[in-house]
């Protein structure tokens, strides 16, 4: 029964099965489209985003932050109205491509095998009350929870607007130099807003997340990116 609207529905469908629901308009031939499905995490990176690197800075402010408080695994289990019989989905990997060398199993896994030993999965966390009892579906779910739980990385910044000579779009990737071997490197871009100020200055406050840390070597900085396709120098 939807007990919301339209695009409600549509949004928790989307968010049940990893999947990520918005309209953009097409640079090409300026008609509106929808997508909806997983993130798109093999396009090529819009320009470069830069702290701390001499003339080539465009970032005012750059903020980065790690929690290691997410799930390695995910079980769900429900029962199925029809034959009353048990189903469940699991998974113990994301399927994203990681942005990154390091994902949250290969920082955390090892750490915790020398403490703990679990009863079945390490860092397994459980899932309940699910409104369906199709196996399918319940894999799906668990596949979206365990890709969701691999953005660990969250950062955040403002971009001088003049500096970057460009437009940052969300949802698609960024390439952030300057911040160091660990959280420099491929972020994939979640929100961005644009600030007109009364001085006549223009800026971009954005937010960012990774599923992955460290350099992983396929970086290509100083790449033009989608400026190009605008006609922006950068």
């Amino acid at each position: 029964m939807q007990r919301g609207t339209d695009a409600q529905f549509v949004r928790a469908l989307a968010r049940r099965n990893g999947y990520e629901f918005y309209f953009r308009k097409d640079e090409d031939s300026g008609l509106v489209g929808c997508y909806f499905g997983p993130p798109q995490l093999d396009r090529s990176p819009q320009p470069d985003l830069a702290i701390q690197f001499g003339d080539d800075s465009n970032l005012r402010n750059f903020d980065v932050e790690m929690t290691g408080l997410r799930p390695l695994a995910v079980n769900v289990q429900q029962v199925d109205p029809h034959n009353r019989s048990a189903t469940s989905g699991d998974a113990s990997e994301s399927d994203l491509d990681r942005l990154g060398a390091n994902g949250l199993s290969d920082l955390i896994s090892g750490k915790l095998d020398a403490l703990v030993t679990p009863a079945q999965t390490q860092g397994q966390m459980l899932l309940l009350a699910q409104p369906t009892g199709d196996q399918s579906e319940l894999q799906a779910v668990a596949q979206a929870v365990r890709d969701q739980a691999d953005w660990f990385i969250k950062a955040g910044g403002e971009i001088n607007g003049a500096a970057y000579g460009a437009v940052l779009r969300a949802g698609q990737l960024v390439l952030v130099k300057g911040a160091g071997d660990q959280f420099s490197g491929r972020y994939y871009v979640t929100r961005v807003r644009h600030l007109l100020r009364s001085d006549g200055s223009y800026a971009q406050s954005f937010e960012a997340r990774r599923n992955a840390r460290d350099l992983d070597g396929s970086e290509q900085f100083g790449g033009a990116g989608l400026a190009s396709s605008l006609g922006v120098s950068v």
